[in-house]
């Protein structure tokens, strides 16, 4: 939970005028907003038509902001990125034709692409915000590091040449980051580039969701506890396998995801392993959902007739973040987030539950007025059935060090 390297000291540099030629500023935004144009939106007329014409190849369908995200699904799925100075890697012709593009051409590609979609997206240039933090009040060409490509028309980030960012979301490195902000207007004989420092507003917590769904059941003799377990994720919470889902082989798919089922404890015994809703044509907000039924005793302690159920267990295991030493470095979380949990017991007949109360939680981390992080529990009984209800939040990519201990206890 901390940016180190961008926290550490460095020296920043820029040359802002040569004498020897002109008193004109040199490398600033403005001149590079110009490179930048002529870099990725200057093609000729066969490449536009290209463009237009793959358009009606992909075919895509519903509102605008769902013909921009299954245009990058169809990108992504089909063109192969790889870097090199070869001028066919960034000509859209010859992508289109071979199937492969450096990062430039893939951009350029893009740009055709949405105009033709009537999707005009704007190019922004940023930093990693875990190796440098671009700062606007200096204007210096070391920033211009990273691609994306915005869409103001839906409010829509793409990363052309980065094939897990999906649905409309930045990668999580380039959020919550300034960025150069590249706007071109094609209207007249001389096109109107503007440039302008804007900054990179990370995704909602609601975007990015792990949710877990959980039923136990104990069951005499009580050596097992069986479980049926749903866990649904989204946004950057399902990067890690949504892209990849629909190429991999049933065995690798095993392989990847049992672990993923086993956070409840490694001793689990896990059946009946289902996948829904991989990567299909439009990812946007559709969950990534893994269903699985698991025999497990870890979750369980027997101390003569009393069972000590570690319902706790259900939502996997927890980060320990306690260090004697002080904080140094603030907060720095990979990206917003929220976790649901339903968790449910069924107590087998005859017996009755003890300490109940302590699932009553509600811890929070301040900032201000502002309640950027918490944990909120809550239990009710239904019968022979206890029902858990579990909201975690976390909705601001930086907090204090001085604050860490109330990060930590959310946490």
């Amino acid at each position: 939970y901390a940016a180190y390297q961008a926290n550490l000291q460095r020296v920043e540099y820029t040359v802002r005028f040569n004498t020897a030629i002109s008193d004109q500023r040199i490398l600033d935004w403005d001149a590079a907003a110009m490179m930048l144009y002529s870099q990725y939106f200057m093609v000729d007329k066969s490449e536009s038509k290209e463009a237009a014409r793959l358009i009606k190849q992909i075919r895509p369908d519903g509102d605008l902001k769902n013909r921009v995200i299954q245009t990058d699904n169809y990108l992504k799925t089909h063109i192969a990125i790889q870097q090199g100075d070869d001028p066919a890697l960034s000509n859209v012709q010859s992508i289109l034709k071979n199937k492969v593009a450096n990062t430039r051409g893939i951009t350029r590609l893009y740009i055709q692409v949405l105009t033709a979609l009537d999707a005009v997206p704007e190019l922004a240039i940023t930093t990693n915000r875990y190796n440098t933090r671009f700062d606007p009040a200096f204007e210096t060409w070391n920033f211009l590091e990273e691609v994306l490509l915005y869409v103001p028309a839906v409010n829509v980030y793409l990363a052309p040449d980065n094939f897990t960012a999906r649905g409309g979301l930045p990668p999580q490195e380039y959020e919550d980051n300034e960025g150069l902000f590249i706007k071109v207007n094609e209207a007249g004989k001389n096109p109107d580039v503007h440039a302008e420092v804007r900054h990179i507003d990370p995704s909602d917590w609601s975007q990015n969701r792990h949710d877990i769904y959980a039923l136990a059941e104990l069951a005499p003799p009580f050596d097992q506890v069986k479980v049926h377990f749903r866990q649904e994720m989204t946004g950057h919470a399902a990067e890690f396998v949504q892209a990849y889902f629909q190429f991999m082989s049933d065995e690798d798919k095993q392989k990847l995801l049992e672990p993923v089922v086993q956070i409840i404890g490694q001793d689990g015994k896990v059946s009946g392993l289902r996948f829904i809703n991989d990567l299909e044509e439009n990812v946007a907000g559709r969950p990534f959902i893994i269903e699985s039924d698991i025999q497990i005793a870890s979750l369980k302690e027997k101390a003569g007739s009393r069972i000590l159920f570690k319902i706790g267990n259900l939502l996997g295991e927890q980060v320990e973040m306690y260090s004697e030493e002080n904080r140094q470095n603030d907060v720095e979380n990979e990206f917003n987030r929220g976790y649901h949990r339903e968790l449910a017991v069924k107590i087998p007949e005859g017996y009755r539950v003890k300490n109940l109360d302590a699932l009553n939680m509600n811890v929070e981390a301040k900032d201000g007025d502002k309640t950027p992080y918490y944990f909120h529990s809550t239990y009710s009984v239904d019968g022979d059935t206890v029902k858990v209800n579990i909201q975690e939040v976390y909705q601001q990519i930086r907090y204090p060090a001085d604050k860490f201990d109330d990060f930590r206890k959310v946490v």
